[in-house]
């Protein structure tokens, strides 16, 4: 979704998971911890990077499934420039999601780094990773398994609405 959206809205966009491939990239991969480990260091770079942007009066979509402690690294940077900050928060019926991360370990579509087969013996860990961040501003959900919902046009649309009302 994110990917679909930040054009639309013309934004830049920085992914964990793309940070993290560049890290396995240069650093190496080794599994479940080394890939749990590469991941806390994407956040880092993630909230580092977000910061410099925002500290210059540009915008950007982070996108990731957020720990609530990202609110913590975000917030001041978000109030000290005043920006508006949506967070977009997808959502699918357990068992869509389920069969999600099933396929793409059994497709092995992402980096190896990303352990994904190692990852579904922790499904419930997966599951419940992803949380809505105490940040100023409006939630927006979409259903991911609706097609209708889903929709990247109609999404990017109602965000562009969402932040000219909090401009105001």
């Amino acid at each position: 979704m994110a990917r679909q959206l930040a054009p639309r809205l013309g934004l830049g966009l920085l992914t964990k998971d793309d940070l993290k491939v560049i890290m396995y990239d240069a650093l190496g991969w080794g599994g479940r911890k080394q890939d749990r480990a590469t991941s806390d260091a994407a956040y880092e770079l993630m909230f580092h990077m977000a910061q410099i942007q925002l500290s210059t009066g540009g915008s950007l979509m982070l996108e990731a499934n957020f720990r609530p402690s990202a609110a913590e690294r975000l917030r001041p940077a978000i109030q000290a420039q005043r920006a508006v900050c949506i967070q977009v928060r997808c959502t699918a019926a357990k068992q869509t999601l389920v069969d999600r991360l099933k396929d793409r370990a059994e497709r092995e579509v992402r980096h190896p780094g990303h352990a994904d087969r190692e990852t579904l013996g922790d499904l419930e860990h997966l599951l419940s990773t992803g949380a809505v961040l105490d940040l100023p501003g409006p939630v927006y959900a979409v259903d991911t398994g609706r097609r209708t919902q889903a929709d990247p046009e109609r999404v990017a649309q109602e965000l562009r609405v969402l932040v000219a009302e909090h401009r105001q």
